[in-house]
């Protein structure tokens, strides 16, 4: 998720979450975000467009990225671009994202930008639908656990090689339903951020020792997991078990030999 902070508010930071694929528009009285008390912002000062394109979504390393706009002739904007600050008129643009910085007006408001992975690995077939909405969130959709994934997606809770990936790593394992929540949150549609653990996904692995089920509890994250194996060696055979399992391996802290 994208979000920009105004590091310089009079009440402290203020964060303000940006969907991708929209734009949002700054000014004194109107737009998205208003700065009704600064006489040096114009009344629609600059346009924020969002960008994340829907082919970025299985690359973690490619994250929304900002294109700031003035709006009006003599609306003042500085933008932070390859390390040097650089201001800029009506008919142009800058191009910024993750930890770059912007000001607006005369009286310099200056923001942050800030950008939280989510990174979803689906068990399962992928709705459309839900493809989109992650690209809104400004995430990532991969089909193999990897070390930059934050949540599993399934329907269904089997053992799998993406499920302890899951476990080890202390992240939630979530059914689609969960992202369109947190969509809607981040809409303004509903006032209570989804809880991942209300969005468990039916679990239907069994014990291997005893076949009797296994207590959705223990699927729940657990931090303690991730030094469950350490100072234990795996050794695995073959070159293609390794690559199919070596994300797992590292969130378990195991030794690893070919």
């Amino acid at each position: 998720m994208l979000r920009i902070v105004h590091i310089d508010a009079p009440q402290g930071p203020t964060s303000y979450n940006l969907l991708a694929e929209r734009d949002y528009t700054i000014g004194r009285n109107e737009g998205d975000i208003k700065f009704p008390h600064d006489p040096s912002m114009k009344k629609r000062h600059a346009k924020l467009e969002v960008s994340h394109s829907i082919g970025n979504l299985a690359n973690p390393m490619i994250t929304p990225t900002i294109a700031i706009t003035p709006i009006v002739r003599g609306a003042i904007i500085t933008a932070t671009n390859r390390g040097s600050d650089e201001a800029f008129d009506i008919g142009e643009k800058a191009d910024i994202g993750d930890g770059q910085k912007f000001s607006l007006g005369g009286i310099p408001n200056v923001f942050e930008i800030h950008y939280t992975p989510f990174v979803a690995v689906f068990s399962g077939r992928i709705q459309g639908e839900i493809q989109l909405q992650i690209q809104q969130l400004g995430g990532h959709s991969l089909r193999q656990w990897c070390k930059d994934a934050t949540h599993l997606v399934t329907d269904e809770v089997e053992l799998s090689l993406d499920v302890c990936g899951a476990l080890l790593a202390g992240k939630p394992l979530v059914t689609q339903g969960f992202i369109t929540k947190l969509l809607s949150f981040y809409k303004k549609e509903i006032n209570t951020k989804p809880d991942p653990q209300d969005y468990l996904p039916l679990v239907a692995a069994r014990s291997l020792d005893t076949n009797e089920p296994i207590p959705a509890s223990a699927f729940k994250p657990n931090p303690d997991r991730a030094s469950l194996f350490q100072g234990k060696t795996f050794v695995l055979r073959t070159m293609p078990l390794l690559n199919d399992s070596k994300a797992v391996i590292a969130a378990g802290g195991w030794d690893l030999r070919i």
